[in-house]
């Protein structure tokens, strides 16, 4: 999976960049498997016809990928899954905040231009920047708890390792690099 990762601190606002071999391997593990779930969803819907229009359904439909992000790691890592409306964000963020405050929490995004284009979600999904706001916004009002995990990061997919998303009149496709 190609992706972009962001830590952010919820004492001090601090959003930055930080570089992918910095994810622990269980998360990576999980990533690529997730990668994977996601081109066979693609390759399936799009037999048979000039590409898709969208995946969602499928996408939420998929055992394996429910459990990618039902599941805990060894060590005790969570990711979870933003690629719903953006109006629910807030709600699944102070949720994963309760539910798995002792645990590293990741925040999966698809990155703008590559929702875009794939198509893998609506346009009502947002990207990293979208959850800055919102994680600013969260932590200008609360103070965070001393013994709670209070470090985020973001991972935002932004293209398959192995396939490339072409789009063909008001369908995407997805073929093999």
């Amino acid at each position: 999976m190609r992706f972009n990762s962001y830590s952010y601190d919820l004492y001090n606002s601090n959003f930055e960049k930080i570089e992918n071999q910095y994810i622990n391997i269980q998360i990576r593990t999980k990533l690529d498997i997730l990668e994977g779930e996601i081109a066979n969803e693609f390759i399936k819907a799009q037999k048979d016809r000039p590409g898709i229009k969208k995946l969602g359904n499928e996408i939420k439909s998929n055992k394996v990928i429910q459990q990618i992000f039902n599941d805990t790691t060894e060590n005790e890592e969570v990711l979870i899954k933003l690629t719903a409306h953006y109006h629910s964000y807030l709600n699944t963020i102070i949720n994963a905040l309760n539910e798995h405050c002792d645990k590293g929490i990741y925040l999966f995004v698809f990155e703008e231009q590559f929702r875009k284009s794939s198509r893998i979600v609506d346009s009502s999904s947002k990207g990293a920047e979208f959850i800055k706001e919102i994680l600013d916004k969260l932590s200008s009002i609360f103070t965070p708890i001393d013994s709670r995990n209070n470090q985020l990061v973001i991972i935002e997919m932004k293209g398959f390792e192995h396939y490339s998303v072409v789009q063909i009149n008001d369908y995407s496709k997805l073929i093999k690099k």
